[in-house]
């Protein structure tokens, strides 16, 4: 694996909290929206640079929390970007994913993932089911389902089948899966499998009703009710689409950054894994969908560090 940028922060082996950074340039399970995931690896990659840039004596102001954040006990190794493909055997290329992605876990770091298409999100967090021995919980961040059991034209593996996939797994249960942001207009069966699985909705407009801190609330109420770990997978496309023009599947009455970030930032703490998808390069505007997925990366690792070391100063 080799990367175009890297974000690698601190190499003392001996940091307890450790965030493994890895990229997959993977989009070939795109079948609809333009195609140019491929690039969202780097153009991540190179957004995140500017708030690394800030750190001073391993310390870096929070602005947001009106805090400085010791980073002294903070590594972030950046495993470079998964290479090992084959255009044509989805099934070969699902599993070198979990499988790169499963070495981040097995060498001691918490995965961050950048992709590519919509597609990975199903090998990223089956790494993450697969090292554990309990049920975990996935909060599915997407403008539309993507429980598609299967399209004549693109087998199982593509952009439409993760969430159906993932709640395939054997330990994932609908009771502890969150559809968070789906919206505009579905078909009716995938109502069905809703109600068939026993998983839950927010929508904008629930999140909205509610307020950042109760919705996140009732988010960990579900993702942490009888689980080992949770995970986070954000598709882009869950923001208004004003908001993240480098989107593949852009949907209007999304989230604003603002209001996503914040909500991000109380569910950091405690998840296991981020992976985030469907960053445009060759749509983006001025780079703001880099920047903000570069944003919510950074404010991950920062938020999930700070709060389990307790190194947070005024």
């Amino acid at each position: 694996m080799q990367a175009n940028y890297d974000v690698n922060f601190n190499t003392d082996a001996n940091a307890k909290y450790k965030y493994g950074f890895i990229g997959t340039e993977w989009d070939q399970g795109g079948c609809i929206g333009p195609s140019g995931q491929r690039t969202g690896p780097a153009s991540v990659r190179e957004a995140m640079q500017l708030a690394w840039g800030y750190v001073r004596d391993n310390r870096i102001f929070d602005i947001e929390s009106n805090r400085v954040v010791d980073l002294n006990d903070m590594m972030i190794k950046d495993f470079g970007n998964i290479d090992d493909y084959i255009v044509t055997d989805w099934e070969y290329s699902n599993d070198r994913i979990t499988e790169n992605v499963s070495k981040v876990i097995a060498e001691g770091f918490t995965p961050v993932v950048v992709g590519g298409d919509c597609s990975i999100h199903y090998p990223s967090v089956r790494a993450v089911h697969n090292a554990c021995e309990g049920n975990i919980g996935v909060i599915y961040m997407d403008a539309h389902c993507d429980f598609y059991n299967d399209l004549r034209k693109y087998g199982n593996l593509s952009h439409g089948h993760p969430c159906g996939n993932i709640m395939k797994l054997p330990r994932v249960n609908g009771d502890n899966v969150i559809h968070f942001g789906i919206r505009a207009y579905e078909k009716p069966e995938f109502y069905d499998y809703i109600v068939n699985h026993g998983s839950h909705v927010m929508t904008p407009q629930t999140f909205y009703k509610l307020g950042i801190a109760e919705s996140a609330k009732e988010a960990l109420a579900i993702l942490k009710k009888n689980t080992e770990k949770f995970v986070i997978s954000l598709d882009i496309d869950v923001f208004e689409a004003a908001v993240a023009p480098g989107s593949a599947g852009p949907e209007v009455g999304g989230y604003s950054s603002y209001d996503l970030q914040e909500f991000l930032k109380i569910l950091a703490p405690e998840a296991a894994g981020f992976v985030i998808t469907e960053v445009n390069q060759t749509t983006d505007f001025n780079k703001h969908t880099a920047i903000l997925a570069a944003k919510l990366f950074n404010d991950f690792m920062i938020y999930n560090y700070a709060a389990n070391s307790g190194n947070w100063r005024r």
